[in-house]
């Protein structure tokens, strides 16, 4: 295997991060690190404000992780090489991680088959985009006896529920993309993924910086709340955004003067 990760490609404050590894785009322990690396030098660029991620590889996103990898992880494990404690400070699990608490909007655009460590990658983002020929997205690892690593089982859980979650980890399903749309795993589905994603990317761009990042640490330091302390915390962020950003401020400001009503101001 030969991960192919392109230079970064940058589109104004938008980042485009394309993974490929032809003829089959499966990710491999080296592949994740090359697009580990790839996302932390997109972080570490100060202008950076929303980052796409998308498969190069024709009619693929990712298409899982490779089974190679684990194999040969498996063995080390049985001979007491490695212990499964490793699985926790890998490539592939940092990278899930900084995806997951990177400070920008970083959404997946799924253009093709995505499942496994795939789909795992892009339920770490943020905002999900399918594009409409997709038929294969989803957790088949029960099929061959193993199951999730990645945080499949609990982010999968999260987003949809607890029955639709078993009955898709259990039976190793997967599904199209109008499926992944009906159960809420993804946010639209698109002609082309890529330019939807992209364009959606530069409308977030545009947003506070500040705000965005106050959104996502409240979704994520709040899951595991009270619904009392969830609302505590929301109050307390809410306060310090009205506080601390003039661009906040001066959005009411122009909103109040121009008298338009809030409901016809553009979406992200």
């Amino acid at each position: 295997m030969s991960e192919v990760l392109p230079p970064v490609e940058k589109l104004g404050a938008v980042r485009l991060i394309r993974f490929g590894n032809p003829p089959h785009g499966i990710l491999s322990a080296r592949g994740a690190t090359k697009l580990l690396s790839a996302f932390r030098d997109t972080l570490a660029d100060s202008e950076t404000r929303a980052i796409v991620i998308c498969g190069s590889d024709p009619g693929v996103f990712i298409r899982h992780y490779d089974l190679r990898s684990i194999q040969r992880a498996a063995k080390a494990i049985r001979e007491g090489l490695i212990d499964e404690v490793a699985f926790q400070s890998g490539d592939f699990a940092v990278l899930i991680d900084c995806i997951a608490q990177a400070p920008v909007p970083v959404i997946a655009a799924i253009n093709g088959i995505c499942m496994g460590g795939g789909f795992e990658l892009a339920l770490a983002c943020d905002v999900r985009i399918v594009q409409r020929d997709v038929q294969h997205i989803g957790l088949p690892e029960a099929r061959i006896d193993i199951l999730p690593g990645g945080g499949g089982v609990a982010r999968l859980t999260r987003l949809i529920g607890l029955s639709a979650a078993t009955d898709i980890i259990l039976r190793g399903r997967t599904f199209d993309a109008e499926r992944a749309y009906c159960l809420g795993i993804v946010g639209d589905i698109a002609d082309d993924a890529v330019a939807f994603a992209l364009a959606l990317g530069e409308r977030l761009a545009s947003r506070d910086p500040q705000a965005i990042r106050a959104i996502k640490s409240l979704i994520a330091d709040t899951i595991g709340d009270t619904l009392s302390e969830a609302v505590a915390a929301e109050r307390l962020a809410f306060a310090r955004q009205v506080r601390d950003s003039d661009i906040a401020l001066a959005g009411i400001d122009a909103l109040l003067q121009s008298g338009t009503m809030l409901e016809t101001v553009p979406e992200s």
